[in-house]
């Protein structure tokens, strides 16, 4: 499932509430957020710490959050994937453990901007 929404709308904490409720049901969640996929503080304010533009275009790393989370959880993947790459916190890599999903687990993202056509199935 993903959620998309405005910053601030509550998307975190709605989908932590609903993968509480799905876990006590005896569902397997993936839980992950798009704020594990944000690129270095350089690259996300290159064209200024204001910019709408910028803003939109380089928060977040969509090829990483492709390649290490939805890719190997969809169809055609292993399974194994990292629910995090990067610390905004510390402006560092975070090397995340290699998590291998279950038949049926669910997988519950949330974040900005995950309606992007870089994020579509190819």
């Amino acid at each position: 499932m993903l959620r998309d929404n405005v910053d601030g709308a509550g998307k975190t904490h709605f989908a932590d509430e609903l993968a509480q409720t799905l876990s006590s049901a005896g569902a397997q969640v993936i839980r992950a957020s798009v704020d594990g996929f944000h690129r270095p503080r350089a690259e996300r304010s290159r064209l200024g710490r204001h910019s709408a533009e910028g803003f939109d275009r380089d928060s977040y790393d969509y090829g990483t959050l492709r390649t290490a989370f939805l890719d190997p959880l969809g169809p055609v993947g292993d399974g194994r994937y990292r629910r995090a790459a990067f610390y905004v916190t510390t402006d560092l890599p975070l090397h995340a453990e290699l998590e291998q999903a279950g038949p049926g687990d669910i997988l519950l993202l949330d974040g900005l901007f995950l309606e992007r056509h870089e994020l579509w199935p190819h």
